[in-house]
């Protein structure tokens, strides 16, 4: 397999699969080392620290545990966090989450467990779009392999901060 075949076998957690009964801090992190194994990058990747999910509390960015337990939708939400804090600021990731439940019409945990299916879904359609793309550019030079991938989550990531800056242009207007 090439060198991007591991994280292209990644398969995404549904909602389903994590676990219903609240976590401790070091359960959580041992669940979500396990979770992306296949989504590092190298193996000394570190995935969510117990400081990082303290900071993202910290930030209001996932609700603070109750009882020192984190429940199903705050893993929904760091799972989020985790492929979105590669690419996006932690205030663009909490503009989302905002965005998301300003949006929604239900409890904030049905909101939650909707953008988790929503995200696991578009996760998977990109996931088969890579996989494709993978196989086409096997043939293609290394270097210039690279340089689609890169000026593509560029652009890709120039668009959403747009996006996100335009949305809230208009909120500041309103």
């Amino acid at each position: 397999m090439n060198e991007s075949g591991n994280i292209l076998s990644y398969e995404a957690v549904t909602a389903d699969s994590i676990p219903t009964i609240d976590l401790y801090m070091d359960q959580l992190t041992s669940y979500l080392d396990s979770v992306f194994e296949k989504y590092k990058v190298s193996t000394d990747e570190k995935i969510l620290t117990k400081t990082m999910i303290n900071n993202y509390v910290k930030a209001k960015l996932i609700e603070k545990p109750t009882k020192k337990k984190y429940s199903k939708e705050q893993i929904m939400q760091l799972i989020m966090i985790y492929s979105l804090k590669n690419v996006m600021s932690i205030n663009e990731v909490s503009d989302i989450f905002k965005l998301n439940s300003d949006n929604c019409e239900f409890e904030k945990s049905i909101c939650i467990k909707e953008m988790y299916n929503m995200f696991i879904d578009i996760q998977e359609k990109v996931l088969n779009e890579s996989k494709s793309e993978e196989e086409q550019n096997e043939s293609i030079n290394k270097v210039e392999t690279i340089l689609r991938l890169i000026i593509k989550a560029d652009i890709n990531k120039r668009l959403a901060q747009k996006m996100l800056l335009d949305i809230n242009i208009a909120d500041k207007e309103k």
